[in-house]
């Protein structure tokens, strides 16, 4: 219970810590520039934009409650820490209930600990992965009941929850679900298939209540204009499934420290089932060993430090279940957990632009179900061998103990933020803005109060703003309607497609944003936008020590 306790306590600690304009900002500027009348679909064309959407009443909540935006980031974190909390005690009830108590405090422990990125915020990634883990927990957790349907129910909202902020995740789900009602079929009793099959039917009324008014309403310009963009990015084309192959990708320079972990996570459960004599070497040799893994990896690309951990532990589970033959939810386990976590880390390295870096989104089902069958097999070993049974107890203390180690390490060892800097340099919390009450280096504090300042200001001079490039929050800083085809320009898209978008948003010279942030100019804009600028604007406000200027249009110069 202390290891699930600190991990809550260590998360909390972290949350405010990091400053960060791009990814982190772009969530939270999503659902905000629909509550101040972005239009979805059609002003925002990122598939992205759906995670932002089921955030919507949340943040109308806190804007009503906070009177403004500021302090929007940190809201957005807390509601993080909320989400991996209920996550982390799904995770306890079935693992306590499979396995044992210990064990399942140790697994949701594991997984609060958990960063992708170390962006412990909410946004699509996130509500897809924390999504899919509670209604894969809520499944089998329900399959263990004489009367499975309610929860099935519930687990599928979450499921509907997940697919819906990142819709790759249907992959999964379908094959998942088939496997739920294989489950009731073969393996429970009439009554209790009838009450599974009656949850599961209720859920798919649910969604087609949902998902059928939904396409008709997303149908035409809508879809139009957010099809177009996804396949200029790339995604949800067959060419995506060569982010699959290993050998030809950076994954393949990871080779040492996955084959190290891997080869951990064979070993330490062999010597667990074979020692009869000295089983108490294992628990510092296995937690040293871990330690061990964990160091290789550090000169290898690791974007976190814990990544390559995530990546090899689904070795763990089949290698527990199958030294551990007796256990009864051995196979349960490998079939309702391990395996879709193994299958949505595919689906999240096919679908997503980051590649393998994307697999440990599917990881959370294969750490829990690890530690569960792990647990379980060092119950069953001392069951069998009483004279060692304390020594068992030591070795998943020190095992799982090293491993939460190193996600703690991982958690603490990098900030994502614009720059890369230590840990111990961020000591200055802003004061004001969306970033309020965040925690960076004195100069990021000193560029979000800032650049939050010039932005209020200017916002009395106008009410579009337009942002080149890659600076999502600030149009968190103002009421300012965005203009735009996306909170976060990205130009990874084909030529024709750049010049297509520009022309739709800005061609038309009425139509131009009133106020537009220059910062972090790209390459690819700065042959695009001057045509657009000239003899339309003039400038507003500059800050050269920041690498930002403000353009002002010229018609509004005498209001």
């Amino acid at each position: 219970m202390l290891s699930w306790l600190g991990a809550l306590g260590t998360l909390r600690y972290r949350i405010p810590y990091g400053v960060c304009h791009t990814d982190e900002a772009f969530y939270s500027a999503l659902p905000y520039s629909f509550l101040i009348g972005n239009r979805p679909y059609l002003d925002e064309r990122t598939v992205h934009q759906n995670a932002g959407i089921l955030l919507v009443p949340l943040y109308r909540l806190y804007l009503a409650i906070a009177g403004s935006s500021d302090g929007i980031i940190l809201f957005n974190r807390y509601l993080y820490l909320t989400y991996v909390a209920v996550a982390s005690l799904l995770t306890w009830r079935l693992v306590r209930r499979i396995a044992n108590f210990s064990s399942g405090c140790w697994a949701a422990a594991l997984l609060v600990c958990f960063g992708y990125f170390n962006l412990f915020t909410l946004g699509y990634n996130m509500m897809g992965a924390l999504g899919f883990i509670c209604g894969v927990l809520l499944s089998a957790h329900a399959l263990l009941g004489a009367r499975p349907g309610r929860e099935l129910f519930v687990a599928n909202l979450f499921f509907l929850s997940a697919i819906f902020s990142y819709p790759a995740l249907f992959i999964v789900l379908l094959p998942y679900n088939l496997a739920v009602v294989a489950w009731l079929y073969w393996k429970c009793p009439s009554a209790t298939m009838k009450s599974g099959l009656f949850g599961l039917g209720s859920a798919l009324l649910a969604a087609l209540a949902i998902f059928v008014p939904f396409a008709f309403w997303f149908a035409g310009p809508r879809y139009e204009r957010v099809h177009g963009l996804q396949v200029g990015q790339g995604y949800g084309l067959l060419s995506g499934l060569s982010r699959l192959d290993f050998y030809h990708s950076p994954a393949w320079g990871w080779r040492p420290a996955l084959l190290a972990f891997s080869a951990l996570f064979v070993l330490v459960p062999l010597a667990c089932r074979w020692l009869q004599r000295g089983v108490w070497l294992v628990a510092p040799l296995s937690a040293l060993s871990c330690l061990a893994c964990y160091r290789l990896g550090f000169d290898l690309g690791a974007i976190t430090k814990a990544m390559f951990f995530f990546m090899a532990i689904p070795v763990l589970a089949p290698v527990c279940v199958a030294l551990n033959r007796e256990w009864p939810h051995g196979r349960f386990l490998l079939v309702l957990v391990w395996a879709p976590s193994v299958l949505s880390m595919l689906v999240s390295t096919y679908s997503s632009g980051n590649g393998w870096f994307a697999a440990l989104l599917g990881a959370l089902g294969a750490v829990i179900s690890g530690v569960a069958a792990f647990g379980a097999l060092l119950e069953a070993r001392a069951a069998s061998n009483v004279k060692a049974g304390q020594a068992y107890q030591f070795v998943l203390i020190a095992f799982a103990g090293a491993c939460l180690a190193l996600e703690v390490h991982s958690m603490f060892a990098y900030v994502y933020s614009q720059t890369i800097t230590p840990f111990a340099s961020h000591d200055t919390r802003v004061k004001s803005g969306p970033m309020r009450g965040t925690i960076g280096t004195s100069a990021h504090a000193e560029f979000a109060e800032t650049i939050h300042r010039d932005l209020k200001d200017a916002a009395e001079h106008g009410q579009t703003l337009t942002i080149f490039d890659s600076f999502p929050s600030g149009y968190l800083s103002t009421k300012l309607r965005p203009k735009t085809w996306s909170l976060w320009i990205i130009w990874g898209i084909p030529v024709p497609l750049r010049k297509q978008l520009m022309a739709e948003t800005f061609g038309d010279p009425a139509q131009l944003p009133e106020l537009v942030l220059k910062i972090g100019i790209e390459p690819e804009s700065k042959p695009l936008w001057p045509k657009y600028e000239r003899g339309h604007y003039h400038k507003l406000l500059e800050r050269k020590e920041f690498g930002y200027v403000i353009m002002q249009r010229n018609d509004l110069r005498a209001k």
